[in-house]
């Protein structure tokens, strides 16, 4: 829908594919969120790749949002997040979240959920260490009010690859 939003969101859906290569944030809604975003939802997939030797890269990858330093209400992703990555000779950072790849200080989820799957793929040039994932956020710093994932459909069982531990809870059916 968006690469970025600084204003509203309102009543808003995307479905389909998400393609991202390199350094980005991205999401199945909106890319970068430091605006509002109220009772929209996505479905689909948001992926990355990357390759190349030399390479120091940062990736936010969420199901709805890729990086949040707004707020987001009644909001919900059923999308698959996925990050490819090969042949490093630097340290990678990518946060990968069911919800928002990166819910950074000043971010606020409220009465949100996420039920697709979140996965990577690499080669042995990168270590688990340098790649975040749960079933809300990769990275989480920010503020999470009455939220939920799916255990089972993400395959997660926890609320954030890094960062504060807050309320939300994880569900299984």
């Amino acid at each position: 829908l968006a690469g970025a939003n600084q204003g509203t969101i309102y009543e808003s859906y995307a479905t389909g594919q998400v393609d991202s290569s390199g350094s980005y944030q991205a999401g199945g809604l909106v890319g970068y969120n430091a605006g509002f975003i109220n009772k929209s939802y996505v479905s689909g997939a948001v992926t990355n790749k990357v390759s190349g030797k030399g390479l120091s890269f940062f990736s936010s990858l969420g199901g709805l949002i890729g990086q949040n330093e707004g707020i987001v209400r009644d909001a919900y992703s059923e999308a698959s997040v996925s990050s490819t990555f090969e042949t490093l000779n630097q340290n990678p950072a990518i946060n990968i979240g069911g919800l928002v790849g990166s819910n950074l200080r000043g971010g606020t989820i409220q009465r949100s959920y996420a039920t697709g799957a979140g996965s990577t793929a690499s080669d042995n040039s990168v270590t688990a260490s340098q790649v975040f994932v749960g079933g809300l956020f990769g990275q989480h710093f920010g503020e999470s009010i009455g939220n939920y994932w799916n255990k089972e459909t993400t395959s997660q069982t926890g609320m954030a690859g890094t960062g504060l531990v807050s309320t939300s809870g994880g569900l299984t059916s």
